[in-house]
């Protein structure tokens, strides 16, 4: 009897680490959304959808692409502004651990347009309207939660860093939580 349970646990828990195996397919995405209020006359509001696809060249080692958009408004006593973002990015992620939580690297290099539109309303109305391209660099810190086989859910903090870009945005830098989903297809076996 314990040899029958042994071998169930072990083709069960081999069944956990095929997700990551080299040859599959992982398909889904993340999101952020992040807002503030602050009594200084500053309204924030921002938001980031990113699905991405990836094939796996190696074990825990998969590169893909991903797409990404994002949204930053403002909003003070004497202007407005909102800034849209679409990118393209190829990544690459590493994942660490044999259980049904796996911790993951991942970098990403790509090429993004920005529209930034600014309203001022004081003393004269005035509106700027600017666009750009721009090469974004990136890096996320996170972890997978493997519910079933084939499905994930995860957490991440992304740092990126436009290049380029108006007056407003060469230092800008990002520091986000993402949470998202992956659903992985395991290579065919013959």
């Amino acid at each position: 009897m314990f040899r029958y349970i042994l071998l169930v646990l072990l083709f069960a828990t081999n069944s956990l680490f095929a997700q990551t195996q080299k040859g599959s397919w992982m398909a889904g995405g993340s999101g952020s959304f992040f807002g503030s209020m602050n009594s200084g006359n500053l309204d924030n509001a921002g938001l980031s959808l990113s699905p991405k696809l990836g094939y796996f060249l190696a074990n825990n080692f998969v590169m893909g692409l991903d797409l990404r958009y994002g949204y930053i408004g403002s909003k003070t006593s004497y202007s407005t502004s909102n800034n849209y973002l679409f990118s393209i990015s190829p990544f690459i992620r590493y994942y660490v651990g044999k259980s049904k939580f796996k911790g993951f690297i991942e970098g990403e290099m790509g090429y993004g347009i920005s529209e930034t539109k600014i309203s001022n309303t004081t003393p004269v109305v005035s509106n700027y309207k600017y666009k750009d391209d721009k090469l974004l660099l990136g890096i996320s810190l996170g972890a997978s939660y493997f519910f079933s086989e084939r499905v994930s859910i995860e957490g991440s903090f992304r740092f990126s860093h436009p290049s380029g870009g108006t007056f407003l945005e060469n230092n800008y830098r990002n520091l986000q939580f993402n949470v998202g989903f992956q659903i992985f297809f395991p290579k065919k076996t013959e």
